[in-house]
């Protein structure tokens, strides 16, 4: 028998056929027994209250009102039932058929107590078989999608090399992981012209590697998808624009990994400026704050850029331990999958190996693109989970006066307040200082577009987490405030959130967010009261005191386990005394060599 034959054999019951069982079960409590009923194939029962004096009737409108789902378009009325006696193990679905075959539904007037007249029996056992009217169409999109998203289940270990991700691309679909089609909308994909001059074929075996004929179920929301990308969305004319193919992009891409994966966020690049467009990647899908796809695209008229060599010059591994990451690259129509491995030590550049090719400008190859995307994205969770956790990637993040976003390399402030332009012009001139004053261990400007500035590098966001890191720590920071506070420059908010460390030196740490540094003499920052600020903020004409202040609070605020209590001491003294940079840094260095560390 053919796949679609047994598809179309009503009692079948293989998840997406019109039955449904009803389970007695008694409970704990005397007072009153349940009902537990299920879609087979399904496995999610839900209880109903037994009452002997429930008729068949009524069972049937509290079966439709315990399932409205899958019961949407069904009158109560239309069901049938019928009494069986199965046990509540082994695979029920096969034993189904021939257990009502030749029996008579229930007479929707007789009441239960006439069907159990001893009350439910107390064994877990199946005692009713709901059946559908012969013609309900049944709604399989959560059923499908649910086996989409288990294949992952499937595999013993994630996929380690190329041949193993191809092998992965190319598995056939089980029949009840395909889409179904009604048979006129199966027949429209095959035979039938694009909008382009040449005809567009696609034979029953390339549309069945997705879809199946099946009259009796209907998934909806996967047609939308699936079917409007394989057959209504034709690409765009040749010599278009690359903004005409988004469009395009979007309905074979980005629309169909956001249902198999619908916690993840998909973004796109949409930057006019061409400063910034170049830090973030054309397409990106982020999952609990990070990317594990990605992908660069351009039209094909396009011969200045190379989409391929774009994905590894947007890309500074940042990953762990993870040992690959998915994405592709297109140009127009021809779209390559690729996978990107974690570079050798000391390189930040991934290397990108090509997995497969396809050509979306037919329907046969946006089809195998959607089967592909299929058996790949259930491995994104599993490389996520491979990833360390970071501050969210490429998602914007909403401070007070602006909105911050990081890709790999950068940082970018997007202010939004109402005196922006000069809070941009205040940090142009900071940075401008300390580049012309060669000040170590500080972040630096990239680009400045309009009320964006792009800084760089993009670090860690961590607590130290050992005395010697916190000290190499304080020591970076030291060394910045010996370098600006004899020209009467202060941070004034120093502070460990304004601390990051290095992603390619691992002993050294950056002082960032200038945003409050100004020269002497300083006026009163009358909105910084914080117990994580000096005092002496708040009053006109401070200086190097209330960084010093600062960096005796990292210290005592590091949380550092084991913290000797010299070295907190420190912290203290540098708070209460208020001693230069210089006479701290000679403090810490005293310690230091002690031989405590």
């Amino acid at each position: 028998m053919s796949s679609v034959e047994r598809a179309r054999e009503r009692y079948l019951i293989l998840g997406f056929l019109p039955y449904y069982l009803l389970t007695f079960a008694s409970r704990s409590r005397p007072s009153s027994s349940y009902l537990f009923c299920c879609l087979v194939g399904n496995n999610n029962p839900f209880p109903v209250e037994f009452s002997s004096e429930l008729t068949v009737a009524r069972l049937k409108e509290w079966i439709k009102e315990k399932n409205p789902h899958d019961l949407k378009e069904i009158r109560a009325s239309k069901l049938d039932l019928f009494k069986v006696s199965l046990p509540d193990k082994g695979d029920l679905t096969k034993k189904i058929k021939n257990e009502i075959e030749g029996k008579e539904p229930l007479r929707t007037t007789m009441r239960l107590s006439k069907i159990f007249p001893d009350g439910p029996p107390e064994e877990t056992s199946i005692h009713i078989v709901v059946k559908l009217p012969d013609d309900t169409v049944v709604g399989v999109s959560n059923d499908v999608l649910r086996r989409w998203r288990n294949k992952r289940g499937r595999l013993t270990t994630l996929p380690s090399n190329i041949s193993e991700l191809r092998a992965l691309m190319d598995t056939p679909l089980l029949e009840n992981e395909k889409i179904p089609l009604d048979q006129t909308r199966f027949d429209a994909l095959l035979f039938t012209a694009s909008r382009n001059e040449s005809l567009d074929v696609l034979t029953p075996e390339e549309a069945n590697t997705l879809f199946r004929p099946s009259n009796s179920e209907h998934a909806t929301l996967l047609e939308t998808v699936f079917f409007t990308a394989a057959y209504t969305r034709p690409p765009p004319p040749k010599g278009t624009t690359e903004e005409s193919y988004h469009v395009f992009w979007d309905e074979n891409i980005r629309k169909v990994v956001e249902v198999i994966v619908p916690s993840g966020t998909a973004i796109r690049n949409s930057n006019q400026d061409t400063a910034t467009r170049r830090l973030f990647p054309d397409f990106g899908f982020v999952l609990d704050n990070r990317c594990p796809f990605r992908g660069e695209e351009k039209d094909p008229m396009n011969d200045d850029e190379d989409p391929r060599a774009e994905l590894s010059q947007k890309f500074n591994w940042d990953y762990g331990s993870v040992p690959y990451l998915l994405g592709y690259y297109c140009n127009g129509t021809k779209l390559t999958y690729v996978a990107i491995f974690r570079p050798e030590q000391g390189n930040r550049k991934p290397q990108i190996q090509d997995l497969y090719s396809v050509d979306l400008g037919t329907r046969a190859g946006r089809i195998t693109n959607m089967r592909w995307l299929i058996n790949l994205f259930p491995l994104l969770q599993d490389l996520v989970d491979l990833m360390p956790l970071r501050e969210p990637e490429f998602i914007p993040m909403e401070r007070d006066n602006c909105t911050v976003e990081l890709t790999g390399q950068y940082v970018i402030k997007r202010y939004t307040c109402s005196d922006a332009l000069e809070r941009i012009e205040h940090l142009k001139n900071i940075y401008h200082w300390l580049t012309e004053m060669r000040v170590p261990n500080t972040d630096s400007v990239h680009c400045i577009s309009d009320e964006t500035i792009v800084l760089q590098p993009c670090g860690h966001r961590e607590l130290p987490e050992t005395e010697k890191e916190l000290l190499e720590a304080v020591r970076c920071i030291l060394q910045v405030l010996k370098a600006i506070h004899p020209a009467l420059l202060f941070h004034r908010d120093i502070r460990w959130p304004n601390v990051i460390r290095s992603k390619d030196d691992r002993s050294k740490w950056f002082l960032i967010d200038w945003e409050d540094a100004a020269e002497a003499p300083t006026k009163a920052l009358l909105h910084s009261a914080s117990d994580n600020r000096s005092p002496g903020v708040l009053q006109d004409g401070h200086g190097g005191e209330v960084d010093i202040w600062g960096v005796g609070h990292l210290i005592t605020e590091s949380g550092v386990i084991g913290l000797s209590s010299e070295l907190g001491q420190i912290g203290v003294w540098m708070k209460e005394q208020s001693p230069s940079a210089e006479e701290a840094w000679v403090k810490l260095e005293q310690y230091a060599n002690c031989g405590t560390v």
